[in-house]
């Protein structure tokens, strides 16, 4: 009988291995830079089914479609810096065109405490002015600490002003289960993980002229696969749900860049890229052949930390005469490749 204690001993720590709780620090904060893969999603309703204790989630299959790279910022490096004080956000989009007016760089704003992680706002611009929708009821969407079995139920609710539109309002709730434990493959790697499911509800209504319009209210699920490694999901599957069924409409995997390897036409175009003067000092400038135009340049510092994001380089040249002395990276998005270019800041004396 001595050994009764040892057995159950030995059975505990087996049930309990490869469990994992995730707190406060395994998520965004402002600086964080993350990449992710879009991947089909044929088949994957009944793939989101299996779960429960030490289950074995085998997404190796997945297949880039296209790649996304999430950056939080501080409010502040933002255009809606007076509307959310110690808040960090993420770009949702450029811009969404509403027919009699158009939308544009629009952010969502999140914070977060040691008990949960919330989305506080969302800022939006109209024809250049920069104007915020306030969560009167935070819509939180992770509470710490994060372990199998927990359960959550929040509501949350938001008002935005639309010049020449009216005003936009959403509510609902969101069901939180951590169902599941254990380990997930994708083409990034093997991970210990807690899986998350979400399902919110939804109702919105638009006031347009004076007039009231109620939109259809809406149920999404959302499948989270979630690890200590990385601070975004490793895996989310979502997508809209009528009744019982599930239709899942976005399939995301964290990633890293593929292995760039241009056509013999690229290459030669990039002879003709050019980032001058080295070293810079006031203004840096951009050749670059007119047949791979520029869609994006974004700008880290050597710490790794984004500095600047914008859709064009301006055709003025880069304002640098406010940026620290130092050594930068520029990521430069084409329409044929994704390539980068060190260059370096020193101010004339």
């Amino acid at each position: 009988m001595k050994f009764l204690p040892l057995l159950l001993l030995c059975f505990i720590s087996s049930s309990l291995y490869g469990q994992i709780t995730l707190n406060r620090s395994h998520f965004p904060q402002s600086g964080d830079s993350m990449r992710l893969s879009n991947a089909n999603t044929t088949g994957m309703a009944n793939r989101v089914q299996p779960t429960g204790p030490n289950k074995n989630w085998d997404f190796s299959d997945l297949q880039s479609t296209s790649q996304d790279v999430i950056y939080y910022q501080n409010s502040l490096q933002t255009p809606y810096f007076f509307y959310f004080f110690n808040t960090f956000g993420n770009k949702l989009v450029d811009s969404i065109d509403l027919v009699v007016t158009q939308l544009t760089l629009l952010y969502n704003f999140f914070g977060a405490t040691n008990s949960k992680f919330s989305t506080r706002g969302l800022g939006f611009s109209v024809q250049g002015l920069p104007l915020p929708a306030n969560y009167t009821d935070q819509d939180e969407i992770y509470h710490f600490p994060l372990s199998f079995g927990r359960r959550d139920s929040t509501t949350f609710a938001f008002a935005a002003s639309i010049p020449t539109i009216g005003e936009y309002k959403s509510s609902g709730w969101r069901r939180s289960e951590v169902d599941g434990w254990g380990t997930l493959t994708t083409p990034y790697g093997t991970f210990d993980c807690l899986r998350l499911k979400s399902t919110i509800f939804t109702r919105d209504s638009l006031t347009f002229q004076g007039f009231n319009l109620g939109l259809p209210p809406r149920t999404t699920v959302e499948y989270k696969w979630l690890a200590r490694e990385e601070k975004i999901p490793i895996l989310e599957i979502s997508g809209p749900q009528l009744l019982t069924t599930f239709t899942p409409t976005t399939v995301r995997f964290r990633d890293r860049l593929p292995p760039i390897v241009p056509t013999a036409a690229a290459a030669s175009d990039l002879l003709g890229l050019q980032l001058y003067p080295v070293p810079a000092h006031d203004k840096l400038f951009l050749n670059i052949h007119p047949s791979n135009p520029l869609q994006r340049i974004l700008v880290f510092d050597s710490f790794g930390k984004l500095v600047h994001d914008e859709i064009a380089f301006p055709s003025t040249g880069l304002d640098l005469s406010l940026w620290t002395e130092g050594v930068y990276i520029a990521h430069l998005i084409t329409e044929k490749l994704t390539l980068s270019r060190r260059f370096m800041v020193q101010h004339t004396r």
